[in-house]
Order: structure tokens, then sequence, then C-alpha cells
């Protein structure tokens, strides 16, 4: 990148950064204004008073600039293709996060690492995982996002083997919700497997890793390349896990969303049988049963006739497939599904957590490397510099950081 288009770059992330960041404050003035209109004086104004103190903590917060100095890690819980995901402490409130540290050498296409973390900032769902600081140094990238003790789904299906029917539909009816509002940014997921569906404490799903994402509509990340030619090029991107992969993603051709309804299939056969339905010893031989599809895929007798029906609509070339949300949730698979309530519901597995640090649901590695932060920014006008990475969510100021502002 020429000096010049560094300097362009860095002002029109300036500028995006801001006025994202006017938006949201009027958002939240919007929703203290409404709040206040049905309560007493007494309390609208302490409700007020509270709102400027978070206010004025935020801004401090924003100019002391959260880097890896103020959090120490804790274990690893998990390690992927772009990154190491360790359960990490912050040393001023001793909140706990799950710490993602992606190394810059190993990730040549930053259109990715941006996009991933655009996604998160833009999230504002509960189905997704909350991302509360992105910052970055000369070797690494840094996403703190909540962390969600209940593990995975994978390890639900591991401790369990398969589910019966009614904990089956309450999951894929949450993934379903979750992709609704992937979709709705304009965002393929490309790596939807139980690995990347977290729980909660509570038992409710979150979905996460968004490191192979596609943006296939809207304007998400803008980058340096062509964006017509750069949305081409990932929707045609051959990524994912082996036996979750869509055949058209394999094909090379241009795809779209409908990828990640078909992951949906898949995910709901292995809920069922206790299996992906194209396993195989090596991952050439699950490509090739996957391209060759029809004659080898086939739904056990033992499975559920709903379950059928839904598996084989998603499991389907992408034409035919079930791909549109409002579609999927009329299935006969949900009857019966408050799909407006369903986030309040209990849930058919409640983690059984003894503390907010509690790993017992992940492979967790106690010896954690301790020099993984370079802990220096990479100075202005570097050519490590990611721009626009650095972020601090409003929603990151805890109670016992924002009340010692107090006047």
């Amino acid at each position: 990148m020429s000096k010049k288009t560094s300097i362009a770059a860095v002002i029109k992330s300036y500028y995006k950064e801001t006025q994202r960041e006017e938006d949201e404050r009027l958002s939240r003035v919007g929703i203290l204004t409404d709040r206040i209109r049905e309560l007493n004086v007494s309390t609208a104004l302490c409700e007020i008073k509270t709102f400027r103190q978070k206010e004025k903590a935020f801004l401090k917060m924003k100019r002391e600039s959260v880097g890896a100095k103020d959090f120490t890690l804790v274990k690893q819980i998990g390690e992927g293709g772009s990154g190491t995901v360790y359960l990490a402490q912050k040393t001023n409130s001793g909140h706990y996060y799950a710490l993602k540290v992606i190394q810059k050498k190993r990730n040549k296409d930053l259109d990715y690492v941006r996009l991933e973390k655009e996604i998160l900032v833009m999230a504002k769902s509960m189905w997704l995982v909350k991302l509360f600081y992105s910052f970055q140094d000369e070797e690494s990238l840094y996403l703190v996002m909540e962390y969600l003790a209940g593990g995975d789904l994978m390890g639900v299906l591991i401790r369990n083997r398969t589910l019966t029917y009614s904990p089956a539909v309450f999951y894929v009816a949450e993934i379903v919700l979750a992709l609704e509002e992937i979709h709705g940014m304009g965002i393929a997921h490309r790596d939807l497997k139980p690995d990347n569906i977290m729980l909660t404490k509570e038992g409710h799903i979150r979905l996460t890793d968004f490191g192979l994402s596609a943006q296939l509509k809207g304007e998400l990340v803008q980058t340096e390349k062509n964006k017509k030619k750069t949305r081409r090029k990932m929707a045609r991107t051959r990524v994912g896990t082996p036996d979750y992969i869509a055949p058209e993603v394999l094909s090379g051709k241009e795809y779209g969303m409908e990828c990640d309804w078909w992951s949906l299939g898949i995910i709901v056969y292995e809920i069922f049988t206790g299996n992906p339905p194209f396993k195989s010893r090596t991952s050439l031989e699950t490509y090739k049963k996957i391209q060759n599809w029809p004659a080898t895929f086939k739904v056990p007798p033992a499975v559920p006739r709903k379950a059928e029906s839904l598996i084989c609509g998603l499991i389907q070339w992408p034409e035919k497939r079930l791909g549109r949300p409002e579609d999927v949730k009329k299935h006969p698979f949900f009857d019966g599904i408050n799909w407006k309530t369903l986030a309040h519901q209990k849930a058919p597995f409640v983690p059984d957590t003894q503390s907010l640090g509690d790993t017992k649901y992940f492979d967790a590695q106690k010896n954690v490397k301790k020099n993984i932060f370079a802990r220096t920014p990479p100075p202005n006008g570097s050519p490590n510099t990611v721009v626009g990475y650095n972020f601090q969510s409003f929603d990151s100021l805890s109670l016992d950081e924002f009340l010692s502002d107090e006047e």
C-alpha cells in the first residue's frame, strides 16, 4: 500500500468510526429518554446521573487505550486455523474474557481479518458472541470477547452422542435465528459446525468464529481492492471444515449464503445419528462423497420423519435447498416452537459451572505461553498496522470501572 493510500485509509477509518460512535451514543440517549418517561422524578435523576458517569468513563477509557498490558492469560481453551483462544482476566476488574490471538504473519489476506472484527462490532444480537475490545501490536491482532463457560455444541454431542427430539428442535431453532441475523447483515458464515456454536451459562447458543466469513452484500468492510471484485473472490473461495462444507463451495464457482443452510443440515443429521453423513478417513474422501452426494447420502430409518424431511430439504442442490430463514422456520420440524419467546425458555442442558472462570467444558491447557504479547502497538505508518482495527465497546464498562469516576 502506498503512503498516499495509507493516509486515505486512516482518514476514512477515523471518520467511519467517529460516525459509528456518534450513532451509538444517540441510540443510548434515545433508550434513556424512553426509560425515564415511565419513572418518577427522583429515580429519573438517578438514571441520568448514572448515564452521565458512564459516558464520561467511556471517554476516559478510550483515551487510555486498552491493550495486551491490561490482561492476564489464564488457560488456552481453543485453537483454530486463524488463531488461538485463551481464557483471560482483565487486571483492573477481574472479569473473564475469551481472548483470540491472531498472528499477522499467518493471515495474509487481511480482508477476512477486518471482516471478522467488523461483524462482531456491528452484531447486536443475543445469538452472536459479543466483542468488547480489539487491539493490535507488531505481531498480533487481539479480539476480546465474552467468555461462554458452557463450552460448545460439539461438547454436548460428545457427552450425549445423540439428542432426543425436543432438545434437538430447541438447539436447531436457535441456530436458525443466529443464521437469520448474520444473513441479514449480508454475511455468510461458511464454517458453521458444532464447534462454533457456543453455550452461555444458561445453555443458550451463541454463534462464534467469523474468521472464514464472507461479505456477500452490504459494505461492512471498505477494502483497498475493488469491492465488487473482492466480494466475488470471497464468494468463490473454498473454505470451511470438510464434514460441513457445501458442494457448491467445493466447485469453485460463485455461491451465496445458502451454503450455511447445507451446513445446518449436516448438523441436524449429526444431532440425530452421532456422526456427519459424509465422514471418511481423509478429507479428500469426504470431498468426493459431498460432490457426489445424491449417490452417497442416506438418512437412517431411526431418524424421526420430520427431522428427516428437514435434513433432506437442507442437504440439497442450492437451487432446491431451503435457503431462506422464513422458509426454514415454517418447516413442520419446528411445530410448537415460539420463535419470539425462544430466548427466554429454559435450555435443555444448563451448564453446571462453579465460577465465572470455570473451564470444565473446555479441553483447557494450563501452561500457556506468557510471552505471546509483543505489548507495544505498531508505530504510526508501520506496514504491520491493520488500519481501523482497534475498538472499545461501550458495554465493556463494568460497574466497578465507572462508579470510581463519580463526582
